[in-house]
């Protein structure tokens, strides 16, 4: 149909997923609800207005589905109230209960909440759920998530430490409803026989439905296949095959009736795509194969596999085949994922949502914080400050977003893509940035308020630690950075633990609380834009392991009433968080706000001190209490900011798809059509893309777009590149040349046809002659979608009180000179530093490293990038740790006084360099051909990483590469040893 509003292009997109999912659709005044299993009537009535659709499966109401047009997809979450209320809601001529199954969707994204759910949380589905599924859940008298909290404690008999840790673990995450989980186990312990043991349990205990095993090699799969059958639970002596069905899949046909399915992810993918494989193609993993398919095809919906055929997927050695198009078979189910892998990468760590399950420290033990009216702490991660790269070498194929609907695809890197920190969530997305920053809170909170636990657990943070001696440990000292395994028995009154040194195990230490019983303190989290709120919501959720009414958003795009959620944060219990844009109007008074957490940049003055008026506001403890913080015991008598931005220190002023799996970047698409590639795939694949580009345009662009193609639309340029390959133009044209060409010869006649054919795809084409129209689109393009880099997992790299960083960096420096200072004598690599002549002595690769590694062994908090931060803290530097030996090197050179600043030691050579041949230059116009200069670069490039250079070193690369040794004899002749002893001496200098 045409002149559509978006909302009605959105519910059109709606009814043919439901109708692709076996739903019925019928209109409210034509209903008949005997037509089939499930029926979905539009608009049906309630008490407090119509539902967008209501579903009935079996004619007894079950659930709803809000819908929304398009463009709101980056706001879906504020729409999850009004959905619910729906839910609740009697419908009209009937005496319902609230409905369970609450569907959000705009046609691109679909989210679903199941409210029988012990806390109910909405989450991402690639489509519906069938009737016949909807007909199983409620005759079930729990969900699966309510079942998981049934999980009894394992039994831990034959089983190793590791596996219990593991198993144990998992079922905590699975509690906390966290939709992955992965578990890294060494090669040998045990991995598979771990995943059988709980996928037992899952079936047993959580009454699971159906359990695929993912693998991605056939051999991968006969292993798996074998265990299982050989497998025997200890509480139980049957087999595992005697207890449940366990198949392999070997074909297109999947049998509903086993347990556990085994199957490769290639013969995944060919079996949602409703096409076969050949057995072959599972004899290595994806990963391996150099072969990338020009225009992957993306997987649609199958009804044989609906997303809701398995309730969990295990992922065998997740860490090879589970990103680009195979990520599609995942992200296809509705399910909990559990990643093994004995090594995993960056990727996994970021596709898991970094939930090591098996990491048994995972928690770290929380103790009183230092409280202050007004307290600054801070955050830094590496990418907020100094970006990331992600290299096209290895990650051809990233993940992007589009701005307005957040629907996810993904397309091939033009080249390396980075990108700053301020680029943040703005044109780059990185999950793990916010994740981490969200954890550190986490973490840090009950340290910042340790009051905040009901009193009949009588916890008492101040001697959280059980089973180590921390009697001489005085309130206030910082155990932020105490290593894992610390000694703190001879830890003195005011003492900084952060430099405390390995010495007994404290990985077992039990704590004396339960910290899960903790009560969150009301914080305000300020984001950078509505989609970048969608996205730390959905991450607070998932870390602190709560529901949807916990974190909120109150931002001026928020469908429901933002003054109305304003209203129920600062006087009822939920929401805990609410996370903001810019929606802080002149006097809003939240006096029960007791944490601020800053998520972007702050540029007005004015503005900022708005911001924290909000929290520096007086509260008693009877309003604390009454006011959403029933556990507080004492009045509001301090307020915390959290700065994960750099808010404190930045300057202030006065004022205030078409396609889902595209193989080739648009940019190459564009290239090569204008290079002269107007082949029907290339032709259409421009359209395709196009036509995409369109809807997402505003109508300022789209005019610019039409006076660079020459008055053209994006429409008519779509037409024009469709048309120049469709046979019925092609057809219509021959017939109309041939009737205009009556009577001539044959011959010409078919080289006027072909003529006639070449010029439709030359008139198509010829637009994108325009360098200006193709830079525009190009541009335009990365205006609008949102690279999401899965790839650069972030660390915290400064965490801490402001005032406590200072003291505890300068502590460390001192405790690296004396190092430094009592090694002297004992040390070559030091001899020479503070030899008298040290300027005349080079010093090795080798010397340097094994400084490191004994600093590293006696001093382990003293390694080198842990130092150079600490002199960050303090002063300005020159540059940055390269890595652990440069950083060594430049670290030396500051204590021995031969660089009055911390200098990167390959800036140092950089100076040498240049000034060395200034010297040789003067009095002559060049001493050095263009071949010697470009000889003489490499040599001091490969001085500024390995700190020297002998002859022997030219059999390396990159020497090696132009000629080597005897390449320099060619160029310098009898200089050669002169240069290579002068370059040793002036370049360290």
């Amino acid at each position: 149909m045409t002149n559509q509003n978006p909302e009605q292009i959105a519910r059109d997109t709606i009814d043919k997923q439901l109708v692709a999912c076996g739903w019925i659709i019928q209109d409210k005044n034509k209903f008949n609800l005997a037509a089939g299993l499930g029926i979905a009537i539009k608009e049906y009535q309630t008490d407090i207005g119509p539902a967008d659709y209501v579903l009935f499966v079996d004619k007894k109401p079950v659930g709803i589905i809000e819908a929304k047009r398009a463009e709101l997809g980056g706001i879906l979450t504020a729409a999850e109230d009004q959905a619910e209320g729906y839910a609740k809601a009697k419908l009209r001529l009937l005496d319902n209960k609230p409905l369970p199954f609450v569907y959000l969707s705009n046609g691109e994204i679909v989210k679903f909440t199941d409210y029988r759910d012990p806390k109910p949380r909405a989450r991402n589905l690639f489509t519906f759920h069938r009737p016949e599924t909807l007909v199983q859940w409620i005759g079930q008298e729990k969900s699966l998530r309510a079942r998981l909290q049934d999980l009894p404690a394992l039994p831990v008999e034959g089983l190793r430490d590791c596996q219990v840790t593991a198993i144990t673990n998992l079922d905590i995450s699975f509690k906390d409803q966290r939709p992955k989980a992965l578990i890294q186990m060494a090669t040998g312990s045990g991995k598979t026989f771990t995943a059988i043991t709980f996928i037992y349990r899952l079936l047993k205990y959580a009454k699971a439905k159906r359990i695929l095993f993912l693998v991605d090699t056939k051999n991968l799969g006969e292993q798996a296949e074998s265990e299982f059958r050989a497998f025997t639970a200890n509480e139980d002596n049957r087999l595992f095959t005697e207890l449940y069905g366990v198949t392999r899949l070997n074909s297109s046909f999947i049998p509903n009736d086993s347990q556990v399915y085994i199957s490769t992810i290639q013969r995944m993918y060919s079996i949602l795509k409703d096409t076969e494989l050949d057995e072959s193609a599972e004899e290595e993993n994806p990963n391996e194969s150099r072969f990338i398919p020009k225009e992957p095809v993306p997987v649609g919906y199958n009804e044989k596999v609906p997303i809701e055929f398995f309730d969990f997927v295990v992922i065998d050695e997740c860490h090879r085949s589970i990103y680009n198009l195979w990520k599609q078979v995942l992200d296809y189910f509705d399910v909990f994922q559990i990643g093994l892998t004995a090594t995993p990468d960056n990727r996994t760590f970021g596709y898991f949502n970094q939930n090591l399950v098996s990491d048994y420290g995972y928690e770290k033990a929380v103790i009183d914080g230092v409280l202050v009216p007004y307290n600054v702490f801070t955050i830094e991660t590496e990418i907020t400050k100094n970006g990331a790269s992600i290299l096209k070498e290895f990650s051809p194929l990233i993940d992007k977003r589009s701005r307005q609907t957040r629907k996810k695809f993904w397309e091939a890197l033009d080249e390396d893509e980075v990108y700053s920190g301020k680029q943040l969530d703005k044109d780059i997305v990185n999950p793990s940035t916010i994740r981490t920053i969200i954890k550190a809170t986490k973490d840090n909170l009950p340290a910042m308020f340790p009051d905040r636990y009901p009193v009949e657990t009588g916890c008492d943070l101040s001697a959280v630690e059980k089973g180590c001696d921390l009697s001489a440990v005085e309130k206030g000292c910082d155990l932020s950075a105490v290593e894992k395994g610390c000694d703190l028995s001879a830890v003195e009154k005011g003492c900084d633990l952060s430099a405390v040194e390995k010495g007994c195990d404290l990985s077992a230490v039990e704590k004396d609380c339960d910290l899960s019983a903790f009560e969150v303190p009301k914080m305000l989290i300020f984001a950078k834009t509505d989609s970048h709120a969608e996205d730390i919501i959905d991450i607070v959720r998932e870390e602190f392991g709560e529901e949807n009414k916990f974190c909120k958003k109150i931002t001026y795009r928020s469908e429901e009433d933002p003054k109305s959620v304003l209203q129920q944060f600062r006087n009822e219990y939920y929401p805990r968080i609410a996370v903001t844009v810019d929606m802080i109007a002149t006097g809003t008074d939240i006096r029960p706000l007791e944490v601020l957490l800053f998520m972007r940049d702050v540029k007005s003055r004015s503005y900022y001190e708005q911001m924290k008026g909000r929290g520096t506001r007086t509260c008693s403890i009877e309003e604390l209490k009454a006011k959403g913080t029933p556990t507080a015991k004492f009045s509001k008598d301090h307020f915390v900011i959290i700065d994960a931005i750099g808010v404190e220190q930045s300057q202030k002023t006065d004022s205030r798809p078409l396609e889902k799996a595209p193989g080739i970047s648009l940019k190459d698409v564009i290239t090569s059509v204008a290079m002269g590639n107007t082949s029907e795939e290339m032709m259409s694949t421009l359209a395709n893309r196009l036509i995409r580009l369109e809807k997402q345009l505003q109508d300022k662009h789209k005019k610019e777009f039409t006076e660079k193609a020459n008055g053209l639309s994006i429409n008519q340029v779509v037409q024009k590149l469709l048309n120049a390959h469709d046979p019925d133009t092609i057809e219509s044209q021959k017939w109309k040349v041939k009737s205009e060409m009556r009577g001539m010869p044959p011959a010409d006649i078919e080289a006027a046809i072909e003529k006639a054919n070449q010029q439709l795809i030359d008139d198509a084409v010829a637009v994108f002659n325009s360098p200006d129209l193709r830079n525009f689109i190009i541009d335009i393009r990365k205006k609008l979608d949102q690279i999401i880099d899965v790839v650069n997992i972030d660390t915290i790299t400064n965490i801490g009180w402001v005032k406590d960083q200072e003291v505890t960096s300068k502590a460390l420096i001192e405790d690296f000179k004396t190092w430094i200072e009592t090694n002297k004598d004992e040390i070559t690599a030091l001899q020479i530093f503070y030899a008298q002549e040290f300027r005349h002595r080079t010093f090795t690769y080798t010397m340097i490293k094994e400084l490191c590694e004994k600093l590293k062994t006696e001093k382990p908090l003293l390694a080198p990038v842990s130092v150079w931060k600490a002199y960050e803290q303090l002063e300005k530097t020159n540059g940055s740790a390269k890595n652990e030996l440069i950083a060594l090197v430049s670290l030396i050179r500051r204590v021995v006084g031969m660089d009055s600043t911390l200098t990167s030691y390959d800036k140092t050579v950089d100076a040498n360099f240049k000034k060395w041949i200034f010297e040789k230059n003067a009095g002559k116009h060049n001493a050095f051909t263009e071949d010697q200069m470009q000889w003489l670069r490499m040599m001091k490039d490969y001085v500024a990483k390995s700190f020297s250079i002998e002859k022997d070193d030219f059999d390396l690369s990159p020497f090696n590469a132009e000629g080597g040794l005897s390449k320099m004899w060619a160029l310098f002749g009898e200089e050669t040893d002169l240069i290579i002893n002068e370059l040793n001496k002036v370049l360290a200098a």
